[in-house]
């Protein structure tokens, strides 16, 4: 055969060959593949087999010319079979039943009517995929090497073929994974292209969460559904300055937000935002994962107000030692009024003691109801040093009765933090009640305001809370490593143990039989709302430290 006529006959075979490159079912290309070989070298039984190189076996995708010895899913023996020879070295093999045993094979053919066999092996870049294996009668002719040749030619347009369709069946697994990820995720999640603002896709739980369709989440963006998040967190350059590997394709995430989520029916549903910058097509989306926390919000003011009590509870004795002296004045003046005959001068005198005390009692009165009443405000400016005044005002009696004194250690121009007041406030009656309840024979607490680096980060001996800098109501902090307000709260008491000092504000948590075990647990939560640190540092018989730090307003 001439040279001009092998090569015509090669082309002739690739140009056949090229049906397999548009299959895009596996099973459906191994059965095209042993049928196209089959044709090709006028064999009687054609078998794929493919290797495994997790658990180093071969096994049978696929037959044409059934037989016993090869069904589909069956694992080939590799010790002693000719597919196993060409797996160990990597070469096509070309043998007739007497020829078997100088390959080092140690049994014939696998079928006692196959006198010949071809087998080549699947391999790209030195990476086994698999063999081809081709057997023949007698009455068909023995192999020869242009049949060899061929074999191969075909083999390198299977490989190709075999890793086109792998590729593309392991996109749609991973598109079909990302789908139901998508599909069942309990958090809203929403594809954000930063450059026209416009949501490109969402998932069901977004649907719901937003009370928009599909459909009309398509046309809307970011500043519809949240208004008050500032453009610059999802624009160009913001996730232009997130470092990322568009090579690895790693997500790289941008700070978590707090923000209020406008729904389609008009309400405002606060939520939790996680942003992922993800490279997709040379470009950069964002991925943002939107949790409700209405039911954590409400549970969270459930918890605040059990507290409030709890700690009401605590100072009922001082309060009711403080009432019950002026009540005690005006049941004495009320009664020498009646049972007295007494001139107009002493009577005045006695009305206005008695108007005195009765005024004491509506001031204090008014404190507890001030302190406790339920709050409605939200963040705004607030001054720290008029709110520690307003809580040690409530404890004075306390205080006094067991013997505490304080030493106010304030900075004279402190900035004013954003936070709920009435939040704040039971953060610092609880750390004050903890220090009175520590130094059960008095001592000495001390208060100390200064204003701080948010990058400074407390000593070795401290447990703390320190979450990503959030905007909260579209209102702008300080970025974390900027200016911070720290108040201490430090008791010369019993101080904590070391293997106490991780639980301290774990839920339920106390070593006081009358305490809930609540007040630190909320405390901390309540400086996580906001974005603020609450950390302590404690050495028994010496005294505890609680630090907070909040972010100063900009």
């Amino acid at each position: 055969m001439s040279m001009n006529h092998h090569v015509s006959t090669l082309r002739q075979v690739i140009q056949r060959s090229q049906g397999l490159f548009v299959e895009r079912e596996l099973p459906q290309l191994y059965t095209h593949i042993v049928e196209r070989v089959r044709t090709e070298l006028q064999a009687d039984r054609v078998v794929l087999m493919l290797w495994d190189d997790s658990c180093k076996s071969l096994s049978v995708a696929a037959c044409v010319g059934a037989s016993p010895d090869f069904t589909a899913g069956q694992v080939v023996e590799l010790s002693s079979s000719l597919a196993g020879w060409v797996v160990r070295h990597h070469q096509p093999l070309l043998v007739d039943h007497a020829r078997c045993l100088e390959h080092g094979v140690a049994r014939t053919l696998p079928d006692d009517q196959l006198v010949f066999a071809l087998l080549v092996p699947l391999i790209v870049e030195d990476r086994m995929l698999g063999v081809i294996y081709s057997g023949k009668t007698q009455a068909h002719g023995t192999f020869c090497e242009a049949d060899q040749e061929l074999l191969m030619v075909l083999a390198s347009q299977i490989t190709l073929a075999l890793e086109n369709t792998q590729r593309y069946q392991q996109l749609v697994r991973s598109e079909a994974r990302y789908r139901a990820m998508l599909h069942h995720a309990r958090d809203a999640i929403l594809l954000l292209d930063p450059d026209s603002q416009r949501i490109i896709d969402a998932n069901p739980s977004a649907e719901r969460l937003s009370g928009y369709t599909y459909a009309d989440l398509l046309q809307l963006d970011m500043r519809s559904l949240l208004p008050q998040i500032p453009l610059e967190v999802t624009s160009p350059e913001a996730v232009s300055s997130v470092p990322t590997d568009t090579q690895s394709e790693k997500p790289c995430d941008l700070p978590e937000i707090e923000a209020v989520l406008q729904v389609h029916d008009g309400r405002s549903v606060p939520v939790s935002l996680s942003i992922s910058c993800i490279p997709c097509d040379q470009q950069q989306l964002l991925l943002v994962v939107m949790r409700d926390m209405s039911k954590r919000w409400a549970r969270m003011q459930q918890l605040i107000q059990t507290e409030k009590l709890t700690a009401l509870g605590r100072l009922v004795s001082s309060i009711a030692h403080e009432i019950n002296n002026p009540l005690q004045a005006i049941q004495n003046t009320i009664h020498l009024l009646i049972n007295r005959s007494l001139c107009d001068e002493k009577r005045q005198r006695y009305l206005v003691m008695a108007q005195d005390e009765v005024e004491h009692l509506i001031t204090l009165v008014q404190r507890v109801l001030e302190f406790y009443r339920s709050s409605r405000e939200g963040m705004r400016p607030t001054n720290t040093h008029e709110l520690l005044k307003s809580v040690l005002s409530m404890v004075a009696n306390q205080l006094q009765s067991r013997r505490v004194r304080v030493v106010s250690d304030w900075y004279a121009e402190l900035p004013p933090v954003l936070a709920i007041a009435s939040h704040l406030k039971q953060v610092y009656l609880n750390l004050i009640l903890n220090a009175i309840e520590s130094m059960p024979n008095g001592g000495l607490l001390t208060i100390r305001t200064y204003v701080s680096s948010q990058s400074e980060t407390p000593d070795d001996t401290t447990t703390s809370l320190a979450p990503s800098h959030v905007l909260i109501a579209g209102v702008p902090c300080y970025p974390h490593h900027e200016l911070a307000v720290v108040i201490e709260f430090s008791d010369t008491g019993e101080g904590i143990p070391p293997e106490e000092l991780p639980r301290v504000f774990e839920p339920f948590y106390t070593t006081r039989l009358e305490n809930s075990g609540l007040g630190l647990a909320i405390s901390y939560s309540i400086i996580e709302q906001h974005q603020g640190e609450l950390s302590v540092s404690s050495a028994v018989g010496k005294g505890t430290t609680f630090r907070l730090r909040l972010p100063v307003v900009a």
